[in-house]
């Protein structure tokens, strides 16, 4: 066998990537900064794997590719499914934003990106700010 059957295929860990910072736009005092990574990380993100409508404005072999090989898993030896990330990035702007230490206006503004995705998704139907 060659080393390239040998290999063990791993997938791409998601959530440690997205972890930083989506625990940074909880603590940042810059509102340009947080709008920036909210809108070219994290908007995009949520987007590639919201795959109710298909894929938007994002280019299909890699939307393709990185839907294919995703993982929320800490061993990175499983898939995920994008229906799976996708929730598991909401979960963690949602605990990222319930921490004691968030900004109350960086909360508010996660909790809505949070509300956004829950609504889009249907996967929640709790609302953190009780409207």
């Amino acid at each position: 066998m060659t080393d390239i059957e040998n290999a063990q295929c791993t997938f791409i860990p998601i959530l440690e990537i997205a972890q930083p910072l989506i625990a940074y736009l909880s603590h940042t005092e810059s509102k340009a900064t947080f709008t920036r990574i909210q809108e070219a990380f994290i908007e995009p993100l949520l987007q590639c794997f919201d795959t109710r409508d298909g894929p938007r404005d994002l280019d299909s072999v890699k939307h393709a590719f990185i839907l294919a090989h995703s993982s929320t898993g800490a061993d990175r030896l499983t898939p995920s499914t994008a229906d799976v990330v996708y929730k598991a990035l909401l979960d963690e702007i949602f605990a990222s934003a319930s921490s004691e230490d968030a900004r109350e206006w960086n909360r508010k503004e996660m909790y809505r990106i949070w509300k956004a995705g829950v609504n889009q998704s249907g996967s929640r139907n709790v609302d953190p700010d009780g409207s």
